[in-house]
């Protein structure tokens, strides 16, 4: 199944494209000796008697595929623009042979078409030169060893960590038309289940700076403070703004315990996330180690799983996102 950084996770393809973009071999591990590389590296801290001698490793097959891909990518770049450039150049000895053998007879005036011609020529046949040997871009499609590659260097939350397994094995999944239309399917909803887990951890964040950490204990104190000063309390102003205040202060602790209680639903729809993305990682690989294709039934439940759970997650933040706007004035 091809896959490009266009079809995955924007924020981790981002991570992916800046460790490809560049043949340099440290970006995939600093300690592999890449052809040319001296077979060790040095490392210093402060001061010539702390450096020390690293020796680097041969690169795996996949390290090594990855870095001639990067290499083919970053000469197309190159030359796309230097080939045509050269070629034209290459041209100009050509044209004044011309105007002096051949066409001598002929007015500069005259020439000029035909050295225009011979150059535009020229330059064309640069541009399909390079255009023959271009590689496919990540953006269209990232090959499976780039994936296992760059995996290690990836910066990953665990959910995310899952979610790049799986797009690992979908990289190696030979399928007809039908089922990878599934799969694709499956990958969106995969995409849209990565990006629910983020939001319902920025929502966390967010609640957890509006609860603050010992809220719930210091109304308790408060409420229980009130009610001590109530029952000593005679006169009648004072003990209107006591009973004003501990009203109050009730309200604050049944919103404080309100979102306490869905600071939990979020840490449940969170491991809920977790656990449909092990389960897809999980039935994407039984999909690629199955023998044939043709049976959908795992794909079915699969992409049933993931929908289901991104329904069920949309509820309740439509249920957090109502407890927030009540709950934000009087905390």
């Amino acid at each position: 199944m091809q896959l490009g950084l266009t079809e995955i996770d924007p924020t981790i393809a981002l991570q992916i494209e800046r460790l490809l973009s560049t043949a340099n071999g440290p970006v995939l591990d600093p300690y592999i000796q890449w052809k040319g590389s001296l077979p060790f590296r040095l490392q210093t801290e402060l001061g010539a008697p702390n450096i020390r001698v690293k020796s680097k490793r041969k690169p795996q097959p996949h390290e090594l595929q990855t870095y001639n891909l990067a290499t083919r990518r970053r000469d197309y770049r190159i030359n796309r623009i230097a080939l045509p450039i050269a070629l034209t150049a290459l041209a100009v000895p050509l044209n004044v042979a011309l105007q002096i053998s051949v066409i001598s007879s002929i007015s500069m005036l005259q020439h000029v078409p035909l050295a225009a011609a011979v150059e535009l020529a020229a330059a064309g046949m640069g541009v399909l030169i390079s255009r023959k040997n271009r590689p496919k871009m990540l953006a269209t499609r990232i090959e499976q060893c780039e994936l296992q590659a760059v995996s290690p260097r990836l910066t990953l939350r665990p959910v995310e960590r899952y979610y790049v397994d799986a797009l690992i094995v979908l990289a190696q999944i030979e399928c007809d038309h039908d089922s990878e239309v599934a799969l694709r399917e499956t990958l969106n909803q995969l995409n849209r289940l990565l990006d629910t887990y983020r939001d319902l951890e920025r929502r966390r964040e967010g609640l957890l700076a509006l609860m603050g950490t010992h809220v719930e204990t210091e109304l308790s104190a408060q409420i229980q403070s009130t009610e001590r000063q109530l029952e000593n309390e005679s006169d009648p102003h004072v003990r209107e703004t006591l009973v004003h205040n501990l009203k109050m202060f009730h309200e604050r602790a049944e919103n404080a315990t309100t979102m306490r209680q869905n600071l939990q639903r979020m840490l449940g729809q969170q491991e809920a996330v977790m656990q449909t993305m092990i389960t897809a990682q999980s039935a994407v690989a039984r999909l690629y180690l199955a023998p044939r294709m043709d049976d959908n039934s795992q794909m079915e439940r699969t992409s049933s799983s993931v929908q289901a759970i991104n329904q069920h997650t949309r509820a309740v933040e439509e249920a957090i996102e109502e407890v927030l706007t009540l709950g934000r004035p009087t905390i």
